[in-house]
């Protein structure tokens, strides 16, 4: 049998078109209002420069992000940005040109500390500072941007999910085989966190994707401005007779 893994931001309004709430999972993705993490609040307010306004609110409606976009699909940044953690902390801020970083941006941890400055030109990184949760300055740049990974790097990946995954019985005497989809969340602290199917093939082989992917040991987390963030990886588990 084979295991197959891959890691796949004061307008003045001139028109209001319509209000849209869209729910989203801790992993960033839609669902529905029991199960969400933060919620999406679209106006579509157009402001006196065609752009359009929309906010972001978090499950306790306390203010998430705020921000304008070029285009009503609200796919293209432009203008300030501004987002806040769940205590009503900023966590980021800046301004976007054409859906580019640009200028100076500002990165904060959830207590209020600085984490970072960074200066933009063309969404391309010209100047960066770090510091600590404690005020102290990052020496290395490097070491504020670091990649999330399982412990041991994909070769030890590749061991846990050889010797971990278990066939199921009643898929191997009917013949059921193929590649289920799970995509899941590595938390700040290197967890595995809500792992749910994307593309199901059995209940049973989507049982045992689900449970080995739930049973991993805990991962490197990795760092985004100098803070430990949360990411989402899509694993496609391959079962093959």
């Amino acid at each position: 049998m084979k295991s197959l893994f891959t890691l796949i931001i004061i307008f003045t309004a001139i028109e209001i078109k319509a209000q849209d709430t869209i729910w989203f999972d801790v992993s960033n993705e839609v669902t529905i209002k029991s199960n969400a993490w933060y919620y999406k609040l679209t106006n579509y307010t157009k402001t006196n420069n065609g752009e359009y306004f929309c906010e972001k609110f978090w499950i306790n409606n306390t203010i998430k992000a705020r921000f304008t976009c070029s285009d009503e699909k609200l796919q293209d940044f432009n203008d300030s940005y501004i987002s806040w953690y769940d205590n009503g902390q900023v966590e980021d801020s800046g301004i976007y040109v054409l859906d580019k970083k640009h200028g100076t941006w500002k990165y904060y941890f959830p207590n209020g500390q600085l984490s970072g400055i960074v200066d933009y030109k063309d969404d391309k990184r010209v100047e960066e500072k770090y510091w600590d949760i404690d005020g102290k300055q990052v020496k290395d740049n490097k070491e504020a941007n670091t990649i999330t990974e399982f412990i041991g790097g994909f070769k030890n990946l590749s061991k846990y999910l050889s010797k971990n995954i278990k066939y199921p019985t009643i898929a191997r005497k009917n013949g059921i085989q193929g590649k289920v989809i799970v995509s899941f969340v590595i938390d700040e602290k290197g967890n595995v966190i809500n792992p749910h199917i994307r593309k199901s093939v059995n209940p049973d082989l989507d049982k045992e994707a689900l449970r080995v992917i739930t049973e991993m040991p805990r991962w490197k987390p990795g760092k985004s401005y100098n803070r430990y963030s949360k990411i989402r990886f899509i694993f496609p588990v391959n079962f093959e007779l």
